[in-house]
């Protein structure tokens, strides 16, 4: 939803985690216009490796866009509620980059 959100729209900066549908989706980076970040899990079951390449790739040819994989989580690591999701190590680490994304992205007041 949020690189929908994106792709519609024109927010300040965009994260997007683990957005299944991205991949398919990717084609329509160039709408774009803001700061965008992707986070994906190197072992996630619903979104395989080749899928995820297509954004990294993607993202390469686009200003303000970079992609994140945390290799050894999987779907929803962040998701702390489901401890079958849960990678502690990954979530910290992407919340660490989301944060400082967000720091030198967003305006300030």
């Amino acid at each position: 939803m949020a690189y929908e959100a994106a792709v519609a729209d024109r927010p300040d900066a965009v994260v997007s985690f683990y957005g299944s549908g991205v991949p398919d989706r990717i084609g329509e980076l160039h709408r774009v216009t803001c700061p965008i970040q992707f986070h994906f899990g190197g072992q996630d079951p619903y979104i395989p490796g080749t899928a995820v390449q297509r954004v990294v790739d993607a993202a390469a040819g686009h200003p303000g866009a970079e992609v994140h994989v945390q290799q050894d989580a999987g779907h929803a690591f962040h998701n702390d509620v489901a401890p079958r999701f849960h990678d502690p190590a990954a979530a910290a680490a992407a919340w660490d980059l989301t944060t400082a994304f967000l720091a030198r992205t967003l305006p300030t007041t």
